[in-house]
């Protein structure tokens, strides 16, 4: 929740240390609230703070036992979502207990009860540990993409690898005028034989096509105007110069 692209950030830290600590301590308070204080006629911070109240010998003390393990089990669960590191479980939850310790020696000096380091030695074993399991289950399960497909948040491919497409009039005037010309058919001299020309023997004036059997055939020209003169004088010319 709190991780970006920064990889150290003390500021970053110190609020996670005081986030994880102020909701243990909401948690021990309700735990309390719920396990001890429906015996006792008035709660205060001696159950918080004061070794003493961390006994056996009454319910009253198994009842404050049982508020700082269950209050354990919910600093594992709030780390899962404050911490978001596996590695990193085990040095915030020493600094939670380090912390209620400094708090404790402030409140009601060195704590001398055997059973209150056990407990709290416990604490620490069970919020790293269920804290660390959690963490990596978290972090090795997979990640789902399929809210990128649908929502359409994905990567785009570029343009030039989309296909477009256009419409009929469009398609229509980009389409070269050649392509709309047909070559013309000249009749084969067997029956039931036609060939179209391409369009590099219509620039010569004179194609060659081939039959079936190999044999070229050379369509005849049309004469011009222009040519029949010109073959009219040279006919003359000839003749004058026979005579």
């Amino acid at each position: 929740m709190f991780y970006g692209s920064v990889v150290w950030d003390p500021w970053l830290i110190v609020a996670q240390i005081v986030c994880l600590q102020c909701l243990y301590y909401l948690t021990l308070g309700v735990f309390l609230t719920i396990l001890v204080g429906t015996r006792v006629s008035r709660m205060s911070l001696v159950y918080f703070f004061d070794y003493a109240t961390v006994t056996t010998s009454t319910v009253t003390g198994r009842s404050v036992i049982a508020s700082f393990l269950l209050s354990s089990f919910a600093g594992a669960g709030f780390m899962l979502y404050l911490i978001e590191r596996a590695k990193k479980c085990l040095d915030f939850s020493a600094t939670v207990y380090i912390i209620h310790l400094f708090i404790c020696i402030v409140y009601g000096g060195w704590p001398s009860s055997i059973t209150w380091w056990v407990l709290n030695g416990t604490g620490i074993a069970v919020m790293a540990l269920l804290g660390e399991c959690l963490c990596k289950y978290r972090e090795l399960q997979e990640i789902p993409m399929t809210r990128y497909r649908s929502s359409g948040t994905g990567p785009r491919k570029s343009p030039l690898h989309t296909p477009t497409t256009l419409s009929k009039a469009a398609a229509w005037r980009r389409t070269p005028v050649d392509a709309f010309r047909q070559p013309p058919k000249v009749a084969s001299p067997h029956a039931g034989d036609t060939f179209q020309s391409s369009s590099s023997e219509e620039d010569t004036g004179r194609r060659i096509l081939a039959t079936p059997k190999g044999r070229p055939v050379i369509p005849k020209q049309v004469p011009t105007p222009t040519g029949l003169i010109c073959n009219y004088f040279h006919a003359r010319w000839l003749i004058d110069m026979a005579n």
